[in-house]
């Protein structure tokens, strides 16, 4: 939502971000990178019209709506007003968000989808479902190849204060939802951790409410920023992409496949979409190590199996967010043309 619009505004478009804040009643502004970013906190009132204000004033081209059905809506509706193309972002199945239940039966994605002019889709799952009449675009989650890149495992330790050199680290960053397979991570690395107790799991997010006391052995490290994700991610010995298959997880596009592969560091990943049908090059020359999702007991020889001889894969080399945002410049040229009313 922020790197697309940045890279778009650096290239010279004229380039406007609007948020709709839902956990504050705070309204924020700011010029950053060259374009203007305004938050609206979506439970006041006064919002939607500010927002309308916003769009007749920016007189945009084109409308880009991107975070859920609510706010696909609104872009609609505001592209619709200022005679602008309108661009939904499914950059998930928003239908499997627990607010969709608001509409009541009502299939407001499905509407969304084919009163689009175009469909920005970041997994290449929800890509092959699309079954509407508006042209759609891969637009995968991007990565900053610049922040990025291999750190040697004892720099990377040192810089976040990890005096741990001694212990074997399995890695994992991210949202710890059950479908995440985390819990499966966590028996895995304990399985493991029984036969050599210098290995370890690495933690860092959001822990579920529900989750059972982590062991000992696992070194949590909380919500890290991220200007310090690089230097978490190559302390590791072995990074974990451990989710399980569900309607969610198969149809999206975790940001944190790109970053770890192009920190170079192995991977321990299970068979899903997430990973099978966004990366089917880095998935293939995995493929001999990959474990089942679910399966406890294969993901654990498959961190040991990735600990004694590592099997790479390869960095990607188009999906950094500069690339991305000229590719998509470049489809909406060729979709929409050049307005000759602005």
């Amino acid at each position: 939502m922020y790197q697309l619009p940045r890279h778009w505004a650096a290239s010279g478009a004229r380039t406007s971000l609007a948020l709709l804040d839902y956990r504050s009643l705070n309204e924020k502004s700011l010029d950053s990178d060259g374009f203007s970013v305004r938050s609206l906190p979506a439970l006041d009132p006064r919002s939607p019209f500010r927002l309308c204000a916003m769009a007749t004033e920016f007189r945009p081209d084109i409308v880009i709506a991107s975070g859920d059905c609510f706010i696909g809506l609104a872009g609609l509706y505001l592209a619709r007003r200022n005679n602008a193309r309108f661009v939904l972002d499914a950059y998930d199945d928003y239908s499997t968000f627990g607010g969709y239940r608001a509409f009541l039966g009502w299939n407001a994605f499905g509407y969304l989808l084919d009163n689009a002019d175009a469909v920005l889709y970041a997994s290449r799952s929800l890509a092959d479902r699309h079954s509407a009449k508006s042209p759609w675009l891969l637009a995968p989650n991007g990565v900053d190849a610049t922040h990025f890149h291999p750190i040697s495992t004892s720099a990377a330790r040192s810089n976040i204060g990890l005096d741990v050199d001694d212990r074997i680290l399995v890695g994992y960053l991210g949202s710890m939802e059950p479908d995440r397979g985390v819990d499966d991570l966590i028996a895995a690395v304990g399985m493991l951790h029984e036969e050599d107790q210098r290995i370890h799991l690495l933690l860092c997010g959001t822990l579920r409410s529900d989750m059972k006391p982590l062991p000992t052995w696992v070194d949590y490290c909380g919500v890290v920023p991220h200007a310090s994700v690089v230097n978490y991610i190559n302390a590791c010995d072995v990074v974990a992409l451990p989710y399980r298959r569900s309607q969610l997880m198969d149809m999206g596009a975790s940001c944190k496949i790109a970053e770890y592969l192009l920190c170079q560091r192995p991977i321990a990943a299970t068979r899903t979409p997430n990973f099978l049908q966004n990366f089917p090059e880095q998935a293939s020359q995995l493929d001999a190590v990959l474990a089942m999702p679910g399966d406890v007991d294969e993901l654990a020889r498959t961190i040991q199996r990735q600990l004694d001889d590592p099997v790479m894969a390869q960095s990607p080399s188009d999906m950094t967010w500069q690339q991305i945002a000229e590719r998509l410049m470049t489809n909406f040229q060729q979709l929409f043309g050049q307005r000759q009313d602005r």
